[in-house]
């Protein structure tokens, strides 16, 4: 015997009496223990307690009211075709409502659980966008007293920051030259419709199980630590890649990390452009979009 059909042999008159004589909250508990599929019987008391569940909570107190309405909306998430739509809307509705007006109660008289109200408050209306009315509540609050609203956002998000003391910064800009930077915006002009990003991590972009496993020790600790000047993502998986050779790139040290790149690409199944400018003055953005769109059409298209 399931759960269902021990409720139901209980006596449907002593279920239907659990919601006539007001006890809703402990009809509630039964609808916890229930299994699916649900039985036609039960659905028909579900009916009646929905036309009466808010006539029965009339008499509660604030605090009474939002804990049983909130136990409704617990049970909407663990069996969300139990009760109607109709009814969980309203549960809502009348949930940010009881939880407004002590809000306002609070704030009045400036009790300091007031953020704590509030970020509830915003919480539910974030979790029931289509709420009119947790909106129009949040609104109000918003206009009448954004500080609350802004400290009550804090009270259901965790945020932590560290603070130094004033000075310089030690940070560094997104681009290792103005070369760079040009590539980057000829890059960005040849692809419209994708995402360039520089300087990314090999490990971001490569299997790490399958560069370790294959790598040398060396190979491998420099798979860690270098990057990839430019790589294009359609949507959010990489498609084009681009290196921006120089003079730098001819000291022996150079060439055998190139060529351990070089090695890594191809192990990975990627197809690494490498560019490096023909004639020192020719490094403009103009410049770098012809490259590019001669590369494109040898290379890639």
């Amino acid at each position: 015997m399931n759960n269902e059909e021990a409720i139901l042999l209980t006596g449907d008159d002593k279920l239907f009496n659990m919601v006539d004589s007001h006890r809703v909250d402990d009809f509630i508990d039964i609808l916890f223990q229930l299994k699916k599929p649900f039985e036609s019987k039960l659905k028909l008391l579900i009916k009646k307690f929905e036309l009466d569940y808010f006539l029965q909570i009339k008499e509660y107190s604030d605090s009474e009211k939002i804990k049983s309405l909130n136990e409704l909306s617990r049970l909407n998430t663990i069996h969300p075709e139990l009760l109607t739509d109709k009814f969980n809307e309203k549960v809502t509705s009348e949930l940010v409502k009881t939880l407004a007006k002590i809000a306002t109660i609070d704030r009045k008289i400036k009790r300091k659980n007031n953020t704590i109200t509030i970020a509830k408050l915003t919480s539910i209306a974030s979790l029931n966008p289509k709420n009119r009315t947790a909106k129009n509540l949040v609104k109000k609050f918003l206009k009448d007293c954004p500080e609350i609203i802004a400290n009550a956002c804090e009270e259901d998000i965790s945020i932590k920051a560290n603070y130094i003391a004033k000075g310089k910064s030690k940070v560094k800009g997104l681009f290792n030259s103005p070369l760079e930077k040009n590539m980057y915006l000829a890059i960005e002009a040849c692809f419209p419709k994708l995402f360039p990003f520089p300087n990314m991590s090999l490990k971001q972009i490569f299997d790490y199980d399958l560069m370790k496993s294959k790598l040398s020790s060396d190979k491998f600790n420099f798979f860690l630590q270098s990057t990839m000047d430019f790589v294009v993502f359609e949507e959010d998986m990489p498609k084009h890649y681009f290196e921006l050779d120089s003079s730098f790139h001819d000291s022996d040290d150079a060439k055998r990390r190139d060529k351990w790149k070089d090695e890594i690409c191809k192990l990975g199944g990627i197809n690494l452009i490498r560019i490096r400018p023909e004639h020192p003055n020719q490094t403009s953005v103009n410049d770098f979009i012809r490259i590019v769109q001669t590369l494109m059409n040898k290379h890639i298209n």
